[in-house]
């Protein structure tokens, strides 16, 4: 059994009222996030709903922290103090009474002297819950993709002094995220972690290499086939993921590839053949003749989506490609920590028109390169025990051959 890191970043559904806040004796809204003492008549809370979370049940936490992304300074100089905590219920309050009947849990996390100085874009980080969101991740009752919801409490704050953050009413761009970094067994979760690690290429048909072109950073992940101004090209896309924690020889058993759509309902017709850049713990391409210049694994994986697409959702867009993987985890060379690019190349069969864009290296304000909480996840189980075999296998056939 081999326990490996992963690291993911959280957004929360596009649908503002997944976050918001409370105040007085009734007041309650969603146009964005206040916890303090907002005004000299009574302290304000905030809240936020995040997922769906994708780490496993049996899952170890090891860090986890809220990225908020400051709407302003706030107000005041004063003292801003907060306590975190965790709902029993992930279900979102909908007026003050509902946020009143919540159960908060009594681990909570203190965060106190926040800074109007430095409250401010693109963003800030709260201080590490990974207490928090242990105590629900490494329940027993929990499923992979469940939500979790947080609550922000003033604590003792100066009269006028509070903190807003943005939600998604001004935008996905500005949506508060949850980073968590966990371990588990013989399972690896990964996201792409820089702008360039997502990329796409537009092949045109008939072949017409004058007219093709890359794009490096997308915004927005293109699959199938388009037939935009009289012309029919085809996407492809690369997806670069850094860090893959699974060791070298482990037999690979599952893989999966999680997107999430921000486009609306749409029914989906697509194939395609899933490779891996065959070079190991290589950088992304940035330019068309990069792209064309990398070499795919022998081995590649043909899959076929046909499906209704709604907005705001994470889809399993590919599983079952665990052969190009295999290939690259026991070539010479790998090594836990490399990085792998999947290379997803639309074929003729996609039907016509039939393309979509999901989440890429999304131009999230409070990005660095550890968080992307909408881009795509690639889940890997494995089990680390080839190489036990296979140095059994060596060591018998020696001793077989001088019997």
């Amino acid at each position: 059994m081999a326990t490996v890191s992963s690291t993911l970043a959280f957004g929360i559904g596009y649908s503002a009222a997944n976050a918001g806040y409370q105040y007085g004796t009734t007041g309650f809204s969603n146009s964005s996030i206040i916890f303090g003492y907002y005004s000299a008549l009574y302290p304000y809370n905030g809240f936020i709903r995040f997922g769906p979370i994708e780490i496993p049940n049996g899952a170890t936490i090891t860090s986890a922290y809220i990225r908020f992304s400051p709407a302003g300074s706030g107000t005041g100089d004063g003292t801003c103090n907060a306590t975190i905590k965790l709902a029993d219920s992930d279900t979102a309050p909908v007026s003050h009474a509902s946020f009143d009947a919540k159960t908060w849990s009594a681990t909570t996390v203190a965060w106190n002297n926040i800074p109007k100085a430095e409250w401010t874009a693109p963003y800030y980080d709260s201080p590490d819950i990974t207490d928090l969101i242990a105590e629900k991740v490494e329940d027993a009752g929990w499923v992979e993709g469940d939500h979790i919801l947080l609550g922000i409490f003033d604590n003792g704050s100066e009269t006028n002094v509070a903190r807003y953050a943005y939600n998604s009413s001004a935008g996905i761009q500005k949506n508060p995220m949850l980073v968590i970094t966990f371990t588990a067994n013989n399972k690896w979760y990964g996201q792409p972690k820089a702008n360039t690690d997502m990329m796409a290429y537009h092949r045109f048909d008939p072949p017409n290499e004058a007219n093709n072109s890359f794009d490096s950073g997308v915004n927005e992940m293109p699959w199938g086939q388009s037939t935009l101004f009289a012309m029919v090209f085809w996407y492809d896309n690369g997806i670069r993921f850094p860090e893959c924690n699974v060791p070298r020889y482990a037999q690979i058993t599952s893989a999966e590839l999680m997107h999430f759509s921000t486009s609306v309902s749409y029914t989906w017709d697509v194939e395609h053949d899933i490779y891996l850049n065959d070079t190991n713990d290589a950088a992304a391409p940035t330019t068309q003749e990069g792209w064309e210049a990398l070499v795919k694994t022998t081995a590649s994986y043909h899959n076929t989506i046909s499906t209704d697409i709604s907005p705001w959702t994470w889809y399993t867009i590919a599983s079952g490609f665990t052969a190009p993987i295999q290939e690259v985890i026991i070539r010479r060379g790998w090594t836990i920590g490399n990085d792998i690019m999947m290379m997803n190349l639309c074929t003729a069969s996609s039907s016509a028109g039939q393309y979509l864009h999901f989440e890429g290296a999304f131009n999230n304000s409070i990005v660095d390169t550890d968080t992307y909480g909408y881009s795509p996840v690639l889940k890997i189980e494995f089990t680390p025990r080839e190489a036990d075999y296979r140095r059994t296998k060596i060591i018998t056939t020696k001793w077989d051959a001088n019997r």
